[in-house]
């Protein structure tokens, strides 16, 4: 079947979540209950109801998708006009033009609880600078090597470990 961001966009909630990754329409409704994140990262509005194939890919690899389990709940493709749509809004590279920063978005399940709310009394102003510069530093230095070294079973550099260290991480 064929879906508009229009179609997958009201799917945006627990019982009824669509999420579109790589052009592919994917039905989650009742994937939260196995999921290992469960609801609320599935349901976050960077993701329920819209394309969210980089923050995908940036949590987990591409085979997840091929896995039977997984690949069963593709109910359908975007359609030509999104697409297109989509395709123009890349940059030279295939990358989402990017309109926040990794810093700005939440990735809930994957660092402490307190760090991705927007206020806690624990998580201060300095906690959350030490969080960009992480981030920063690891789209920089780390990510675009990551599948090369995983390919190859390999660890990063002692030059990685060094400009970690110059960075003060």
């Amino acid at each position: 079947a064929e879906y508009s961001l229009g179609d997958v966009g009201k799917h945006c909630v627990e019982g009824a979540l669509w999420i579109v990754i790589d052009g592919k329409v994917y039905d989650l409704s009742k994937f939260g209950k196995v999921h290992p994140g469960g609801i609320p990262p599935l349901v976050d509005p960077t993701v329920a109801g819209k394309d969210c194939t980089e923050l995908f890919f940036g949590l987990h690899r591409a085979s997840v998708l091929q896995e039977p389990r997984y690949a069963k709940l593709q109910i359908g493709v975007l359609g030509k006009a999104d697409l297109a749509a989509m395709a123009e809004a890349m940059d030279k590279n295939g990358k989402k033009r990017k309109e926040k920063s990794n810093a700005d978005i939440a990735f809930p399940y994957a660092e402490a609880m307190g760090s991705w709310r927007r206020f806690s009394p624990y998580y201060k102003e300095s906690h959350h600078k030490f969080r960009a510069a992480v981030r920063e530093f690891m789209d920089k230095e780390i990510r675009p090597h990551c599948k090369a070294w995983d390919d190859a079973g390999e660890l990063p550099t002692r030059e990685v470990d060094k400009l970690l260290g110059d960075a003060g991480i």
